[in-house]
């Protein structure tokens, strides 16, 4: 199962993302702050990172940058509720995919399923 890092700072966010993701086959691990994700990436081996712009500790970015300095190939999808130059300027830079928040669940589901390859299912012979 493709492990999906979800890094939202409002609530009910996180949970409907995290709900959604859950039933379109990702197991999501999700946490609140930046420093706390970062923590939880140098430990698992994540597929892709889907991270909030605005956290309360660290910029979405940062944890970005962090984030590819432990594995360069990690897909990462930021979330913005703003229109910003500055931010579609370093996502493309970058190869940062920007989603808009409030972020339609399938949208996500379907970004992430498309850039992650398929789950390798054993055979028994």
């Amino acid at each position: 199962m493709n492990s999906i890092l979800l890094v939202e700072n409002d609530p009910s966010m996180a949970l409907s993302l995290t709900e959604a993701l859950t039933r379109s086959g990702f197991f999501v691990h999700c946490e609140h702050e930046g420093r706390r994700a970062i923590a939880a990436a140098r430990k698992i081996k994540f597929k892709a990172a889907v991270i909030s712009i605005g956290l309360p500790d660290l910029r979405g970015d940062e944890v970005s940058d962090e984030l590819r300095s432990l594995d360069r190939g990690l897909p990462i999808f930021i979330c913005t509720a703003t229109e910003s130059r500055a931010i579609a300027q370093w996502a493309k830079l970058v190869h940062v995919r920007v989603l808009h928040k409030p972020v339609d669940e399938s949208e996500l589901a379907l970004a992430l399923h498309s850039t992650l390859p398929a789950p390798q299912v054993a055979s028994h012979t």
